[in-house]
């Protein structure tokens, strides 16, 4: 059996054929103060920032991420989230899944600190915002001085009787015209 520490030198490079957005797999292989280092796909490096990075990580972690952006470099920016509007579903999930757990009712809202949101729901107080803005537009949340609770009325998200019950799915429908 033969390893290396200098992965880096080991990775051909190439960073052709990635653009912002696209699906990677990662495997984490350097900390420092700046974010972590991965091997994108078995192929090249990319860079995960530490301000952007909201979960633990360590060296050996393997995660799915997605490209953020191609420098002119030709180094890649990398995140764990999917970049726009994409990971608001799951974020929101996370967000529902913390307040059945706390009882329907958690004391942070969109007036809360940074850190606290991070600490609380493991993202940016911008991804807090997104998502809780979806759940209060469909009608899931109340937002009070006070913090957030489940609306009055809400129904746990597996008692829905189809996919094309959620919310997520109507405003697909709404926006585009058809479900996924």
């Amino acid at each position: 059996m033969y390893a290396t520490s200098r992965i880096a030198a080991h990775c051909d490079g190439e960073t052709t054929g990635y653009a912002p957005g696209d699906r990677v797999d990662l495997l984490v292989f350097d900390a420092s103060d700046l974010g972590f280092m991965a091997v994108i796909d078995n192929r090249c490096c990319g860079m995960l920032y530490r301000n952007e990075t909201f979960e633990d990580l360590a060296v050996g972690h393997r995660k799915t991420g997605f490209i953020s952006r191609v420098r002119k470099d030709g180094k890649i920016d990398l995140t764990l989230k999917q970049p726009g509007y994409g990971s608001v579903e799951r974020s929101s999930d996370r967000i529902l899944d913390l307040l059945e757990a706390s009882g329907g009712f958690v004391a942070c809202s969109d007036k809360s600190p940074p850190d606290q949101i991070q600490a609380l729901f493991s993202m940016s107080k911008k991804e807090f915002k997104r998502a809780l803005g979806g759940l209060y537009k469909n009608r899931m949340v109340d937002i009070a001085h006070d913090g957030i609770r489940l609306a009055e009325g809400y129904r746990h998200r597996e008692q829905a009787v189809d996919q094309a019950q959620t919310p997520w799915a109507r405003a697909e429908k709404k926006k585009f015209g058809v479900t996924r």
